[in-house]
């Protein structure tokens, strides 16, 4: 408190304040090594370890962003039939991701329990028409970039697509 009873803050130094800024800009324009998509593998068998589980940290796929999504170790790897609506023309498909073939089965990344398993994932809202189930359907994205979808998750079920993620090699 000031002699005239103000309680202003004294402002940070010129110098300061620049230095500040600059590490700020600097932070957000690094880059980070692009991870390796599922197709560039010879055999998708080359993601998995010993348990099934992921071998390598899944990553968000868009150039330039390649955001850590999930830790290695932590999904198991199944392959199913794609019935679920991700890809319902509720919302656009970005040309970073592959569609999904719903007559063929889909290799998928399964992680159970709780949201905080992940790194940098967001939800959407509960996806049109299963508002009233027991346990809505949200869709996955990349919480750094927005770009998804990338999976799905139904209360403490998570599911990504394995070729709608890079691979940390």
């Amino acid at each position: 408190m000031s002699n005239d009873g103000s309680t202003e803050k004294p402002a940070l130094p010129e110098e300061l304040q620049s230095r500040l800024g600059a590490a700020l800009t600097s932070a957000s324009k690094r880059t980070r090594a692009p991870g390796s998509l599922l197709s560039s593998f010879a055999d998708q068998t080359d993601v998995l370890d010993t348990e099934k589980s992921n071998k390598f940290n899944l990553l968000c796929p868009r150039e330039g962003c390649s955001s850590t999504i999930l830790l290695k170790g932590v999904a198991k790897w199944d392959v199913k039939d794609t019935t679920d609506p991700i890809d319902s023309g509720s919302h656009s498909l970005p040309a970073a991701l592959p569609a999904l073939e719903h007559s063929a089965p889909t290799s998928w990344w399964h992680i159970t329990g709780s949201p905080m398993a992940f790194e940098n994932i967001s939800f959407t809202k509960p996806i049109a028409g299963t508002e009233n189930n027991a346990v809505p359907r949200k869709l996955l994205a990349c919480a750094e970039c927005d770009l998804g979808p990338i999976g799905w998750a139904e209360g403490t079920d998570y599911w990504l697509v394995a070729n709608r993620v890079a691979y940390q090699v």
